[in-house]
């Protein structure tokens, strides 16, 4: 690509890569309140699971429990971090499509993911330090647990165990969208697909929901020490297991 090409039409590509942001991060805060709606109750188990060796029994008040701290959590941490995971990504994919690079190269979409996870990941942690409080029975409610952490350890409270949360983040976005890419590109070739088309919701969804999966298994390990990090009375590293 010439210097001049480059010139002429980086001002139209930076406008695009505005406007595709600004869709992307509206499209994907929707679909994580969506996500976490339908499997909050789910995670909040695993979390139990993961911390003091889970409930010993499971009855309506426990059913409750795994719902606890849902509105706050969704609103200050899940919706954010999938705009800036999302805004962001897009963007740096159009930019190396503008360069004349494949953006569904493996390295070129690791990358990219793994530094899109970063920013969004430090946004989720206040909301993850909430959320792993409410639902392991540390604090009553979410506006309790809000200004617990806050008198204890002021602002850095909310960020407790960030690192954790970061070593966690970036090998599954990146491990997550290099299998969904891959995917859908395979999946494209296998159905014959034109080129410039792209699959549908439901088929998109699915090869979405197996990548997920599959990495959500590769990186439970790094999620395990995340939860371990934010329990003061969580489950010794050593008894943990994977049954």
């Amino acid at each position: 690509m010439s210097a001049e090409f480059s010139a002429a039409h980086a001002p139209s590509f930076w406008a695009s890569a505005r406007k595709q942001a600004a869709r992307e991060a509206t499209a994907s805060a929707g679909a994580g309140i969506t996500v976490d709606s339908v499997f909050y109750s789910l995670d909040s188990y695993k979390t139990q699971a993961q911390s003091a060796g889970g409930t010993k029994s499971f009855g309506l008040k426990e059913f409750r429990g795994l719902f606890r701290g849902f509105l706050p959590v969704v609103a200050t941490g899940t919706a954010p971090s999938f705009a800036v995971f999302f805004s962001l990504y897009e963007p740096l994919k159009l930019s190396l499509q503008r360069d004349g690079r494949d953006a569904q190269n493996s390295a070129a979409v690791l990358a990219t993911s793994g530094i899109c996870a970063v920013p969004a990941s430090i946004v989720a942690v206040p909301s993850d330090v909430l959320k792993k409080r409410v639902v392991l029975g540390l604090e009553t409610d979410a506006k309790s647990a809000i200004r617990n952490i806050y008198n204890a350890g002021g602002v850095g409270g909310f960020f407790v165990g960030w690192r954790a949360n970061v070593l966690k983040d970036v090998p599954f976005a990146a491990v997550k969208m290099c299998l969904y890419e891959g995917s859908v590109a395979l999946y494209m070739r296998m159905r014959g697909y034109p080129p410039g088309t792209s699959v549908r919701s439901l088929e998109n969804a699915g090869l979405g929901m197996v990548s997920g999966a599959i990495t959500g298994v590769m990186t439970c390990p790094l999620d395990v020490v995340n939860t371990v990090s934010r329990c003061p009375t969580g489950l010794p590293l050593h008894r943990v297991s994977i049954t």
